[in-house]
């Protein structure tokens, strides 16, 4: 059951992300557990429709995003959604909801001022997860690659790509300033975790009994595998058509997702950006990451980040067993649809 005293105004928990911390990992949680959720006191937006509950609070935080080019495929939702699923978590028996995006990481300081406004009559706690920065970097840029692959171009200096947000104290403190420290609960994200720790920890985050819940047996948007990185990559500039392109990246993305819950994290690309780029990156943060330590988790040491080893900075020989695999899913994929 929630933390929420009886009597006191309902309680809201605002997962904010990051991007690329298993944001789509919970909210697919979320959503296989919409029946489950309000039973144990947590109310979820649009959870009168299991297929739109993840697309209704993505355009919930669009809304709240005064730049319209952020995620401008999403269609923002009106002020009349808006108010009505309040009124819906108003009207409910339970103390508690749960409105998840990782949008809301592209708020600004005016975004948040008005976010706070439209949840002024409940007790807000922002959840957010971090990622050490060369990790997250190096994430980011997979999905650059997937999307240059698709429609074309020329992908961004892999020396120079910076994402935004690695200044993590300053993120953190946007929203602290707005919501209060007291408010906001860090957690750290590690690709290097087991299977379904996103889970318990989101759980511990928002005082959700995870045990009451069914967990997803896949993983959910997995990043790409080196070998796959590295055929998206050689392919490029060798296929011309733009929808052969996204004939065959649309094959290694499902293939991906298929595979994605037998394959351990080391797996991933750890070459996409260079080792000098990625301790560039940690010194650039240090500080940073320091500060949100200690002000945030009471870590007097000012460690954010447990250490790990260098992954290599150029690629190791492509695994043609890997390829082979990737061709009779192809092959048995054809086959059903002929």
């Amino acid at each position: 059951m929630t933390d929420v005293v009886s009597g006191a105004a309902k309680k809201l928990f605002l997962h904010v992300g990051m991007e690329k911390t298993g944001s789509t990992a919970i909210q697919g949680c979320l959503q296989l557990n919409l029946a489950e959720l309000p039973k144990i006191g947590f109310f979820i937006a649009g959870r009168e429709c299991r297929a739109s509950s993840v697309a209704l609070q993505h355009r919930l935080a669009k809304a709240c995003l005064g730049n319209p080019r952020i995620a401008g495929h999403i269609v923002p939702a009106s002020a009349e959604e808006w108010g009505g699923w309040l009124a819906e978590f108003q009207a409910s028996d339970c103390p508690a909801a749960i409105l998840s995006s990782e949008l809301f990481s592209y708020a600004t300081a005016a975004d948040i001022a008005g976010l706070a406004e439209r949840l002024k009559a409940f007790e807000v706690v922002v959840v957010v997860y971090l990622r050490r920065q060369d990790s997250y970097v190096e994430a980011q840029y997979g999905q650059h690659l997937k999307g240059i692959y698709q429609l074309g171009g020329t992908p961004f200096d892999r020396n120079k790509f910076l994402p935004g947000n690695i200044d993590y104290e300053a993120f953190c403190g946007a929203w602290a300033s707005v919501f209060g420290a007291k408010r906001l609960r860090v957690r750290i994200y590690d690709e290097d975790n087991a299977a379904h720790a996103i889970y318990r920890d989101f759980g511990e985050a928002v005082g959700l009994d995870v045990g009451r819940l069914t967990l997803p047996q896949k993983t959910v948007n997995p990043g790409l595998l080196e070998f796959q990185a590295r055929v998206l990559l050689a392919l490029r500039d060798a296929v011309a058509d733009k929808d052969a392109r996204a004939a065959i990246a649309q094959l290694v993305f499902i293939y991906n997702n298929k595979v994605g819950e037998d394959r351990p994290h080391s797996g991933r690309p750890k070459w996409l950006i260079p080792r000098e780029r990625r301790a560039e990156l940690l010194r650039m943060s240090a500080a940073s990451n320091a500060n949100v330590a200690r002000i945030y988790l009471g870590r007097a040491d000012g460690v954010l980040f447990a250490p790990k080893p260098e992954g290599d900075s150029e690629p190791a020989p492509i695994d043609y067993t890997e390829v082979a695999r990737l061709l009779e899913y192809a092959l048995a994929t054809s086959a059903k649809k002929s």
